[in-house]
Formats: structure tokens, C-alpha cells, sequence
């Protein structure tokens, strides 16, 4: 019906994202893109954040509701801005994850403690998001999927899906995403292995 708000909280790409605005915009009704992070967990707990592209006045109609089912909610601009920022998030965090990957695989080599490992770079420089609230190793840090061998939380198989729709957008663009490119690829290895049911935070498992 017209006036109708309909909210759009999966993460697919920009083109797909702007067909919808304008059949809302044709049928007279309103409408957001409103991709979130937290996974399965911030679904439950109520700490997602909502990452919202579209018209202001129907942002704040929906305002009430982002409160209720997360923690924060950003209007980052017109229709598509949502869906753009979230693809640029995930591909940060595939990235970090790869290099944390790396660096718990150095720290291993060294025979260095991994609690002493998490206490260090939790708090110094190399702080991130991927080791201090998901860390990827078992038992280390905050519950994550880690201590459960691995299982999603938010899958291999759907960051592979995120690092596609940024990828094909820089394409799309002309930006290079080299770093991008090279861990996409990891995760292929991954689904190709089998695993991409496993959470995406395996991929330490795999660098």
C-alpha cells in the first residue's frame, strides 16, 4: 500500500539495492537499506548495529524499532549508502582477520603463551575488533565461535558472498582492492575444502 516502509536488512549488492528503492519509489511507498553487524549473537542480545541508507523521514519512523533490536543505528546517507558502508566494514574485517591470522601463526612458531598473546595485543597497537571480541582462538578471550570448532556465528561461506559484492563494486569503480582480492581468494580455498559452513574467523586456520 502506499506509504508502506518496507526495510531491507540483508546484505546484497548496490544495483539489486537500487531496483528496490525504485520500485518502492513507483508503488508510492518508502523504503531503507539497513544491512547490520553483530551476526547471530547481536541478533539475540539486541546489539546490532544498522547501517541505513534511504530518506531521512522514513530513517526516523524506523528509529523506534532499530533501538528495540540493536544497540545503534546510522542513517550513512541516501539509498544504497547503508549497503555501500557494510560491504566496505566486512571487507575490513576479512582483511584483519587474515593478518590476526598470521600474526597468532607467528606467535605459535614462537611457542609464545596465548593467553600472554591476547593480553598484549588486546591492549597495544595491533588492538582490532577480530581479536578482542571474536578472538579466533579457543578458550582465549571473549566466547566465540572459536570455542565452538568454529561454528557460525556469521559463515566462510556468506563473508565470501560480502568480499564478491565489494570486489565487483571496485570493479565497477575502478578501485583496486589488492589486499580484497587475495583474501577472497583464501576463502575460496576454504569453501573449496568443504568448510564453508565454518565460521568466517576460520580462516586463522587456513593463513
Amino acid at each position: 500500500k502506499p506509504n508502506t516502509l518496507i526495510v531491507d536488512c540483508s546484505t546484497i549488492d548496490i544495483n539489486t539495492t537500487t531496483k528496490i528503492h525504485n520500485l518502492a519509489k513507483q508503488k508510492m511507498m518508502k523504503s531503507l537499506d539497513a544491512p547490520v553487524s553483530g551476526g547471530t549473537v547481536g541478533a539475540k542480545d539486541a546489539t546490532l548495529t544498522f547501517m541505513v541508507g534511504g530518506n531521512k523521514n522514513a530513517y526516523e519512523e524506523m528509529e523506534p524499532l532499530f533501538n528495540v533490536m540493536g544497540k545503534k543505528s546510522i542513517l550513512c546517507g541516501e539509498a544504497g549508502s547503508g549497503q555501500s558502508i557494510k560491504m566496505c566494514n566486512n571487507l575490513l574485517l576479512a582483511i584483519t582477520m587474515c593478518g590476526l591470522g598470521e600474526a597468532i601463526n607467528l606467535a605459535e612458531s614462537l611457542n609464545l603463551s596465548k593467553q600472554k598473546f591476547y593480553d598484549v595485543i588486546s591492549t597495544s597497537t595491533g588492538s582490532c575488533w577480530a581479536l578482542n571480541n571474536y578472538c579466533p582462538i579457543p578458550n582465549i578471550g571473549p566466547n566465540s565461535p572459536a570455542d565452538n570448532d568454529f561454528q557460525p556465528g556469521f559463515s566462510s561461506n556468506l563473508m565470501l558472498k560480502d568480499l564478491s559484492i565489494a570486489i565487483d563494486a571496485a570493479d565497477q569503480t575502478n578501485t583496486n582492492l589488492k589486499l580484497g582480492k587475495i583474501v577472497k581468494n583464501k576463502y575460496k580455498e576454504i569453501i573449496n575444502k568443504n568448510n564453508g559452513n565454518l565460521d568466517f574467523s576460520a580462516l586463522v586456520k587456513e593463513t
